[in-house]
């Protein structure tokens, strides 16, 4: 039996909202039929499970899509370059697809911060200008509250760094350090962990992001690129 895009659309949101359930930090204001032109709602994350107005971390806006196929891991999921720019007019968006052909289906989502967006739309843009449709590679939902509550934590965060350069060039490592002369500034990382170690499960993950901060600045800026290589290295004492 075929679906209706009605149908397909509930299903997804059903699902989706089931399996948030896990998190007891979130409430979920999610609808059913497109009632905003781009967006789906939001997810309310708070410190603790109470959930009380003053425990109020961030309001997450997210895109919630269905497809009624199978979900292959390689395969990306196409989302309107327009509204990739409306996105990241906004500081991001949590974006999920869940696939309904699989006997139990699966959630999806792409944590799609202003770096996202923006290495999304230079790559396309090397490949040919203004392609309408851009292929997303879509990660597996935890079905983990720690990992389901790290997701929402993790694009805060970012969100949060990165919102007020949206619409500016970002600079990269290598044009900081082609000219040692002028480099004033510090380098830092933004990172969520308990341990200093955490670092470098972020850096393999590639959820690393580097940001410089010139002298006399307030907040850092954040670079484009990614940190290919990090390692950390035991400190020498000599007496």
């Amino acid at each position: 039996m075929v679906k209706s895009s009605k149908q397909i659309e509930e299903d997804a949101v059903d699902y989706l909202k089931l399996a948030l359930k896990k998190s007891k930090h979130i409430n979920r204001e999610i609808s059913e039929g497109d009632r905003e032109p781009i967006w789906d709602g939001h997810i309310y994350f708070y410190k603790n499970i109470k959930k009380q107005n003053i425990d109020l971390v961030e309001r997450i806006p997210v895109q919630v899509k269905g497809k009624d196929e199978y979900y292959e891991e390689n395969v990306g999921f196409s989302i309107n370059r327009n509204n990739l720019e409306h996105y990241l007019t906004e500081g991001g968006v949590l974006y999920f697809v869940v696939y309904l052909k699989d006997d139990i289906p699966t959630v999806t989502y792409a944590s799609l911060t202003p770096k996202v967006i923006k290495k999304v739309l230079l790559a396309s843009d090397k490949k040919k200008k203004k392609i309408k449709n851009i292929s997303i590679h879509m990660k597996l939902l935890p079905n983990n509250e720690d990992k389901l509550n790290f997701v929402f934590l993790n694009f805060i965060q970012k969100r949060k760094y990165q919102k007020g350069f949206a619409h500016i060039d970002w600079r990269s490592q290598e044009s900081l350090f082609e000219n040692l002369e002028s480099f004033d500034g510090d380098l830092e990382f933004k990172f969520i962990g308990k341990d200093y170690l955490d670092i470098l499960d972020y850096a393999i993950s590639g959820e690393l992001d580097l940001y410089y901060k010139p002298k006399g600045a307030m907040i850092p800026e954040p670079l484009i690129d990614d940190i290919a290589n990090l390692k950390i290295l035991p400190v020498v004492l000599v007496n």
